[in-house]
């Protein structure tokens, strides 16, 4: 991120580049109903097993951020933008973030 525009998913990029006035912090999330059709749609996971695994990705999500970073998983505060994925279909929250992308860079 210091040498060149990037894009870091997960792994605590929100707060390990809180200090980096060029960077971006999005959170894209979704209804529970939502993220249950996403998972057994993408992954192929029964839909029998879907509330189980949401809720065991969740847990391991909020473990590790809350252990590297001492804050809440999830907490809007961290980010810049925030989006509902069940809203609109994802390729409007795309252009949403290039949108965003562009007035954000032509602030500074």
């Amino acid at each position: 991120a210091a040498e060149r525009s990037c894009v870091i998913v997960g792994r605590c990029a929100d707060y390990i580049l809180r200090d980096n006035p060029d960077c971006i912090r999005i959170l894209l999330y979704a209804n529970k109903e939502a993220r249950r059709q996403r998972l057994a749609q993408i992954y192929g996971i029964p839909p029998s097993e879907v509330s189980d695994e949401i809720k065991r990705l969740d847990r391991s999500r909020k473990k590790y951020y809350k252990f590297y970073t001492g804050q809440e998983w999830g907490d809007v505060h961290n980010y810049n933008l925030a989006l509902d994925t069940d809203a609109v279909d994802l390729d409007a929250v795309t252009g949403m973030i290039e949108e965003y992308a562009r007035l954000y860079a032509a602030k500074a």
